[in-house]
């Protein structure tokens, strides 16, 4: 009995194909329009092929005088074979050994070779058959169908496979669909749009000269497979890493539609709300990361969205990539300075409003300070993005604080809270923090004590007062409220500060930005009274002054901030040129030479100029709010290691600190096991751990036996 009904069928890259040998152009001239349509072998002994189905795809019977099968040159008479109705099957049982890499068998029906075909890879899949009936295609099948119509089949077509992956390549290539797929109808685009049976079809091969995408599935019928995504870079020379995006192109470019563009509904004026970019628009793509070394950390389905708030009107815009697999969790570490290799987005920043300027000082920043201070950072990676194969920008991989940061941190099993600017939700619950906003304005008309304490107690001490200290040094215009997110949890019940947006500061807004006082803003007008209610605690403001100084002489020294800066420059500045002319070609062209040398003296002279002047300009506006009466130099002489206040330190010291306040010197016991005493301006103690204040410039050197 004839039935209609559905059977799973799979094509399986690299599973089974046509043969090509010279008699197989003897199929496409059977007449009979008879052909073998399946093959059935034992489940359990994957290579012993048990029935063979031959099908009639004629509208009339056909009669058979002789007919045989040659199974890998072994013959098999079909004595019962004499006639075969038309749109009908015949089974033949044939108990047959095969060879699981290779089968060829040839039909003969009444002394002609009818069908010639070859089975490859099978993969110890049982059933494979025709699709549709009487097909040159032939496909591995989940079940058997004997006696039934393949026609009615569901085909699940696996991806395409080609001679080549997604990398980079010195010279022209030639793109090629694996031999044994072939016979499949291929459709592709370069544009990053779906293909379907309107886009062209990929014949025999594609020379492939410059930079391309291809997005390329198998369409049978209705039966399409998944897209197959291909970023072939032809002679790309950056040696930063390269993130490609494919995404359809009139989903991004378009005058209308497009997310980088105003679209219709854009207000007249700065800065354009109603434009496409400020819609939250999510378009679905494809991403891949190469890391400096070309290799592929990453290819994933993703989402993307235009990423920032007023950046989002420049020309160069930031891009968030969002998961878009199973796990909505990417798992690739493109970060040196970090572990991390989850996350649930990644965001492609444009440096905010650096953007085409320094170009990264927020990442520069972030990154040099982070590592060392009791403040998390958001992670960079300078990267150059293509999308659809054009050059898009160079951009700077970035960490995104959400939930996934935070268990990724700091562990799954806590329920975070994560605020901004005043207090508004990003995750979690904000009401403990707008209490302890409230009762802190309080406390900035009327100080008490002893309700300050409670209020500081309900931060990270550490983590406050590096925070502080790191945007008062920034100096930076576009901050608190704006550009701060603090968080905390069921577990870390105290507030910290993250560091976020500082592209605002270190000299980009304007020559003399190293003058800048912040400590008269946060004093007298900030919205957030925090400053002022916690440096009248005498403990958290001397805690804070050294603290200040300790990095003013280490970290944020000018030479050591300088020469960083210089290293993270040398990363990018060969990018530089080709940004610049693509964005600002009125005011950046000619050699690459030349377009280097003006961004220098427009831009990075200011962020230098600031490295080396603002640590005079904090110390004295430090001296001038908190009434420092004098500044001394501290010079320490050791052989080993020991602990100045915050700092571990080895080899000799010298530094600036203000009087007034107590300090501590603590020898690290198994670095030193021939510790002695201190000599401080000559004076002998025996001590391993000394605290003492300054009235004169001191050398303290640390004698060993």
């Amino acid at each position: 009995m004839r039935g209609c009904y559905v059977f799973i069928i799979c094509i399986l890259i690299c599973s089974c194909t046509i043969g090509t040998k010279k008699n197989t152009n003897k199929f496409s001239q059977n007449h009979y329009g008879v052909f073998i349509n399946e093959l059935s072998f034992i489940e359990e002994i994957p290579n012993q092929l048990e029935y063979i189905e031959i099908f009639n795809s004629r509208n009339f019977d056909i009669n058979i005088d002789s007919a045989f099968i040659l199974i890998n040159s072994k013959k098999i008479i079909l004595e019962e074979l004499t006639k075969l109705k038309a749109k009908d099957w015949f089974f033949a049982k044939v108990d047959t050994p095969t060879n699981s890499k290779e089968i060829s068998i040839q039909l003969n029906i009444n002394g002609e070779i009818v069908d010639d075909f070859h089975l490859k890879k099978l993969n110890n899949r049982p059933y494979c058959g025709r699709f549709p009936d009487g097909n040159k295609l032939i496909v591995p099948m989940s079940s058997r169908s004997m006696g039934k119509t393949n026609n009615a089949s569901i085909v699940r077509l696996k991806k395409p496979k080609f001679n080549l992956e997604s990398g980079f390549y010195n010279n022209s290539v030639t793109l090629k669909i694996d031999p044994t797929l072939s016979s499949i109808p291929m459709y592709f685009t370069t544009d990053g749009s779906n293909p379907n049976k309107n886009s062209e079809q990929f014949k025999d091969s594609l020379i492939v000269k410059e930079n391309i995408t291809i997005k390329a599935k198998f369409i049978v019928g209705e039966f399409e497979s998944k897209n197959k995504h291909l970023s072939l870079f032809v002679n790309e020379k950056t040696q930063l890493p390269i993130v490609s995006i494919i995404a359809d192109s009139n989903s991004i470019w378009n005058d209308t539609i497009g997310i980088m563009k105003k679209g219709f509904s854009a207000e007249d004026t700065f800065p354009y709300k109603g434009a496409n970019y400020w819609k939250n628009i999510k378009l679905a793509a494809f991403a891949e990361y190469f890391n400096e070394d070309k290799k592929a950390l990453l290819k994933e389905k993703v989402k993307i969205k235009i990423h920032g708030n007023y950046s989002k009107t420049s020309a160069l815009k930031s891009i968030r990539l969002i998961a878009n697999n199973k796990n909505d969790n990417f798992k690739f570490q493109p970060f040196k300075n970090k572990k991390s290799d989850e996350f649930s987005e990644i965001i492609l920043r444009n440096s905010g409003q650096d953007a085409l300027k320094v170009h990264f000082r927020d990442a520069f920043f972030q990154n040099y300070l982070g590592p060392k201070i009791n403040v998390d950072f958001q992670a960079a990676q300078p990267c150059v993005v293509f999308i659809n194969g054009e050059y898009y920008g160079l951009l700077h991989l970035r960490e995104r604080y959400n939930k996934t940061y935070f268990e990724e941190s700091f562990g799954r099993d806590d329920n975070y809270s994560l605020l901004k600017l005043w207090g508004v939700e990003i995750i979690g619950n904000n009401k403990s923090y707008i209490e302890l906003r409230e009762k802190i304005k309080k406390l900035s008309i009327k100080n008490s004590p002893l309700e300050t304490e409670r209020a500081i107690g309900h931060f990270d001490i550490k983590n406050w007062t590096d925070y502080y200290i790191t945007q008062t040094y920034a100096a930076n215009l576009d901050w608190i409220p704006n550009n701060s997110m603090f968080w905390n949890s069921e577990k870390n019940t105290k507030w910290k500060y993250l560091l976020v947006d500082l592209d605002a500061g270190i000299g980009s807004k304007k020559n003399n930005m190293y003058e800048h006082d912040m400590f008269e803003y946060l004093l007298q007008e900030a919205s957030n009274k925090e400053f002022l209610v916690f440096l009248s605690n005498t403990h958290i403001k001397e805690t804070f002054l050294t603290r200040y100084m300790d990095l003013l002489n280490t970290l944020l020294k000018p030479e050591n901030i300088f020469s960083a800066a210089l290293d993270f420059q040398k990363k990018i500045e060969p990018e530089m040129p080709r940004l610049l002319k693509k964005y600002d070609s009125k005011k950046y062209f000619g050699t690459n030479e030349k377009i280097i040398k003006k961004w220098e003296r427009l831009n990075l002279k200011k962020m230098y100029t600031f490295f080396n002047k603002r640590p005079e300009n904090i110390k004295k506006q430090l001296k001038k709010y908190f009434q420092i009466k004098s500044v001394y130099t501290i010079k320490i002489l050791s052989e080993c290691s020991f602990n100045l206040n915050s700092l571990s330190l080895q080899g000799d010291f010298l530094g600036e600190y203000f009087s007034g306040i107590e300090y501590t010197i603590k020898i690290i016991d198994e670095t030193c096991p021939n510790f002695t005493y201190f000599k401080i301006n000559n004076k002998k103690i025996y001590k391993t751990e000394l605290t003492f204040d300054l009235k004169e410039d001191t050398t303290i050197e640390i004698v060993k036996r």
